[in-house]
This record gives structure tokens, sequence and C-alpha cells, in this order.
């Protein structure tokens, strides 16, 4: 039992790394394809300058490349539990690089703090689920991008 548990974790391990570069690989490119229009004012931007469109930052719709890697591990045959475990292990892993994250007056780096980390999570993991369940890498770009 506990070598077919270590199996199917391997199996979602190698699943979610070509997801991610199959994801990586395509937002690379959209980033020459897109241009976007910030809700500022600011002209015109590239894809991957927009606001967000990495990381999930409430500034924009929601993570592209999050998205993006979403949709591809459903492709890759990544299920549901997998893709949570990923999710949760991945924030894990950000999170024990604990001075990043704590509050600016003990952290001269300027780190998000313990509560930026939380919105940080949940933008993500929203991102990344988000993609799971949307059929085309396209439909993750915002809306105020354009080829």
């Amino acid at each position: 039992m506990l070598v077919e548990a270590l199996k199917q974790t391997y199996d979602c391990y190698q699943k979610m790394q070509t997801a991610k570069q199959v994801a990586e690989a395509w937002f690379n490119a959209a980033e020459r394809i897109y241009t976007c229009c910030p809700k500022n004012g600011t002209g015109k931007v590239l894809l991957r300058a927009y606001p967000g469109c990495e990381t999930g930052d409430k500034n924009s719709t929601y993570g592209v490349l999050h998205c993006v890697l979403g949709v591809s591990a459903r492709k890759q045959g990544v299920g549901t539990v997998c893709i949570n475990a990923a999710n949760v292990l991945w924030e894990y892993k950000e999170f024990r690089t604990i001075f990043e994250w704590l509050p600016p007056e003990i952290n001269k780096s300027g780190g998000k703090g313990f509560e930026g980390w939380l919105r940080d999570t949940k933008d993500d993991i929203e991102s990344v689920n988000r993609g799971y369940f949307t059929d085309r890498k396209e439909d993750c770009i915002p809306a105020s991008c354009h080829r």
C-alpha cells in the first residue's frame, strides 16, 4: 500500500513538472503576442508586464501563468487531488522561506508579511484551479489584453 501511494505521488510530481514546462513555454510565446491595457491608463504593455499576470495579484483578472498551469495539468491527466496537493505543497515550500514573510518591521528586505503570503496563496490556488476547469489556455488571458 505504501509503495502504491509513493508511485502515485511520483506520478503526480512528474505530471505537474511536465504541465509547468508546457505552461511556461506557452506563456513565454504568448507574452510576445498579447498587449494589455492596464486599468490605470498607463498605455499598452506586454502580457508579462501586465500587473499580476504571473502571480495572480488582484490588480489583474487573475494570474495567467497559474491559470495556464491548471489547463496544462488537466491535459497531462492530473487529477483534482494531485493538483490541490501540488498547490498546497508549493505554497508550503514558499512559506518555509520564513524571513521573506516576516512583517516589514522585522524583515528589512521588504517581505510581504504573513497576511500578504496568505492573500498571495489564496490568489495563486484560485488561479490554478480556475485554469484546471478552463478548456483553452487562451481563455486565461485577461479581457484587456489583445493580439
